[in-house]
């Protein structure tokens, strides 16, 4: 019984360490950033997908994990910029507790 005991506690320790460094290893890395847009046909988040070199076309998902990431707010910022205001782009920024959006 006291050697179950002590194999619970353990487990415990290993969880509560995983979890301690995981939420520090989310707290001190690089920001990563993508862009969202508004469908306002039918009311949707959409995601940046892909846009062409000279801004002309840009493809969304609906689908977050597929959206275009970018680890530099300079190169996020061009992109946004191409984007016509119609959709209203915004840039959002992924946090501790998941994405926010980005205030000027």
């Amino acid at each position: 019984m006291e050697a179950i005991i002590i194999f619970v506690k353990y487990l415990i320790i290993f969880a509560v360490s995983y979890y301690v460094i995981t939420f520090l290893a989310r707290l001190f890395r690089k920001p990563t950033y993508r862009i969202t847009m508004t469908d306002s046909q039918a009311n949707t988040q959409l995601y940046l997908l892909a846009i062409a070199a000279d801004g002309s076309k840009f493809e969304t998902t609906t689908q977050a994990e597929n959206a275009l990431t970018f680890t530099n707010i300079t190169d996020a910022k061009q992109f946004l910029a191409k984007l016509p205001q119609s959709s209203k782009p915004q840039l959002q920024v992924q946090r501790v507790l998941g994405w926010q959006n980005v205030s000027d």
